[in-house]
């Protein structure tokens, strides 16, 4: 398993299993996601949670490409896209915890 080197909190009305289908699809490297400790809902249902990734590349697709998707859902239409056309299939990890798939 990798170490999670960089992270970022982000606001979203999105489920957290909603973000970890996002980030299984476009991030292969190492992340976990999390609700931020202490925060409670906040207005319109959003949530504050916080993202730790194992490399900046993934940081930086999901900063780049995570928003518009985002928007998508919410207009009714967001379906997951991987990025880079990565063809090898990953197999699921568990809900809020690090990938156990990627203990190499």
């Amino acid at each position: 398993m990798g170490t999670l080197s960089c992270g970022l909190a982000y606001m979203t009305a999105l489920s957290l299993s909603e973000v970890e289908a996002w980030l299984e699809a476009n991030c292969p490297g190492d992340w976990t996601v999390r609700l931020a400790e202490g925060e409670s809902p906040l207005a319109q249902g959003k949530k504050k949670i916080e993202i730790l990734f194992e490399t900046r590349a993934d940081m930086d697709t999901f900063k780049a490409r995570f928003k518009s998707f985002e928007a998508e859902v919410a207009a009714g239409g967001g379906k997951l896209k991987p990025a880079g056309g990565d063809a090898k299939a990953k197999e699921k990890g568990g809900l809020g915890m690090l990938r156990p798939d990627r203990d190499k």
